[in-house]
């Protein structure tokens, strides 16, 4: 195989792993309460899509805020999430890319439970068709190709007069 084929293919390649880590690695989870006391607030994501139904959203992401701190949990595949915060009493958001966020207000006592479930709608705007990873996949190709005709050009004879 040609050297310039040879670059292309491998910046192909590593476009394609760079953004199918991005696509299927996972997220840890946000800052959690470990100390003593406090309670979980817990829940569901969902977002209503098209045929509207109510569907699970995951990997959501959930705030607790109680003006000192702020607490962070993602919301799994089936769209669950749980969080463990000191008591007190929070602010929780939830939020995902193409879904307008929520927010409610709970109050979190020693050993409490407190579920909170959050309906997500689309904010009925446009959402950008290209990841996050667009940026990189045109960089890429576009070197490649500027490669590819470099080495075309420097590869030509050139014609004797």
């Amino acid at each position: 195989m040609k050297p310039a084929w040879t670059f292309l293919l491998a910046s192909l390649t590593l476009a394609i792993v760079v953004v199918g880590i991005g696509l299927f690695a996972g997220q840890a989870q946000g800052q959690q309460y470990y100390g003593p006391g406090g309670g979980a607030i817990t829940g569901y994501i969902l977002g209503f899509t098209i045929p509207n139904q109510f569907e699970p959203i995951d990997w959501a992401v959930v705030y607790a805020t109680n003006g000192n701190q702020t607490f962070q949990a993602f919301s799994g595949m089936s769209g669950v999430y749980e969080m463990h915060v000191p008591v007190g009493k929070y602010e929780v958001t939830a939020s995902v890319s193409g879904f307008q966020s929520l927010g409610q207000n709970v109050t979190v006592y020693n050993g409490s439970v407190s579920v909170l479930n959050f309906y997500l709608e689309q904010p009925h705007i446009a959402v950008p068709e290209f990841g996050t990873h667009a940026e990189l996949i045109a960089i890429t190709t576009t070197l490649a190709v500027a490669f590819v005709l470099k080495k075309r050009s420097l590869a030509r004879p050139t014609k004797s007069r």
